[in-house]
């Protein structure tokens, strides 16, 4: 029986070369059908344009064609018409900037903790409606404030399906009205600390 050389040489080399990828050819472009005729048609916006003609073999959709070209206005209109409706949408935004109201002044008091005493209660899980409810309680301002203490003890209460996403939003309710009842004569410009964005409040 005869040997099979490339056999025996590729188990000798640990088995057959690997095969090099195929490189991906470049699309080639479709050649454009040569034009016969040209027609003048009307655009929409008035203007005439030319409306070439290909043989009748290539030019199966010559009405499709035409109609698509005389239901729009030419080229250069649409051109103009789409630049002066991007200068309208910057004079309209640039006066929307304008009339913009200024941004609220909030003090420069920043809270790293809460009051001493203050206290969060929760709600049994409600797992029907897949939502964590319950409450903040401030007994008194953080020292050095001077707040009206007649307000105290707040209470603040939400609630949301994570139980750690709803302690953070009764703590920005509490900052927020903190903010809110401030002496006049200590707002400066600050921050200002977010709404929620799912309960709706502050």
């Amino acid at each position: 029986m005869p040997i099979d050389k490339s056999k025996l040489l590729n188990k000798m080399r640990g088995g057959p070369a690997p095969k090099k990828p195929e490189q991906p050819k470049p699309p080639t472009e479709k050649p454009k059908p040569e034009v016969v005729a040209t027609e003048k048609v009307t655009a929409l916006c008035g203007h005439t344009l030319d409306f070439a003609h290909f043989s009748e073999k290539q030019d199966k959709f010559r009405e499709a064609r035409r109609k698509k070209l005389t239901d729009k206005p030419c080229p250069d209109c649409r051109a103009k018409a789409n630049a002066e409706r991007v200068a309208v949408e910057k004079v309209a935004i640039a006066e929307r900037k304008k009339n913009r109201p200024p941004k609220q002044q909030y003090s420069s008091i920043k809270i790293e903790r809460l009051p001493h005493g203050s206290t969060f209660a929760f709600e049994p899980f409600d797992l029907p409606n897949l939502l964590w409810k319950g409450t903040l309680t401030i007994v008194c301002p953080p020292p050095g404030v001077a707040i009206d203490l007649s307000l105290f003890p707040v209470t603040f209460s939400s609630q949301n399906t994570a139980f750690f996403r709803l302690a953070t939003i009764l703590d920005r309710q509490w900052r927020r009205w903190f903010e809110d009842h401030l002496p006049a004569e200590k707002v400066e410009d600050s921050e200002k600390i977010p709404l929620d964005t799912e309960t709706g409040t502050n």
